[in-house]
C-alpha cells in the first residue's frame, strides 16, 4: 500500500502524520511520523502503521515519491 505525505495515521493507539520516509545506512527505510501527543517527529516501521486518513499530498513508495499517477512504480 502507499502512504501521502499529510495522511493521518495511528500507531499504538497514538495518532501521528506521515511527513515521509527516511533512510538509514542506506538499507533500512522507514517512515517519520509527527506524533501529536508527544509533538515530537519519530521514524517508525511502516508497516505497523494503520492509515486513519489519506493524505492530499504525493504518493509515497519504496521506490521513492511519485508527484504523477500511473509511473509504475506505486500500487
Amino acid at each position: 500500500g502507499t502512504m501521502k505525505i499529510g495522511a493521518l495515521v495511528r500507531f499504538n493507539d497514538e495518532l501521528g502524520i506521515f511527513l515521509g520516509l527516511k533512510t538509514f545506512d542506506s538499507n533500512y527505510t522507514c517512515s517519520e511520523v509527527y506524533m501529536m501527543e508527544q509533538k515530537e517527529i519519530r521514524p517508525i516501521q511502516s508497516n505497523l502503521l494503520e492509515v486513519v486518513s489519506e493524505g492530499k499530498g504525493e504518493e509515497i513508495c519504496g521506490k521513492g515519491t511519485c508527484s504523477r499517477r500511473g509511473c509504475g512504480q506505486c500500487r
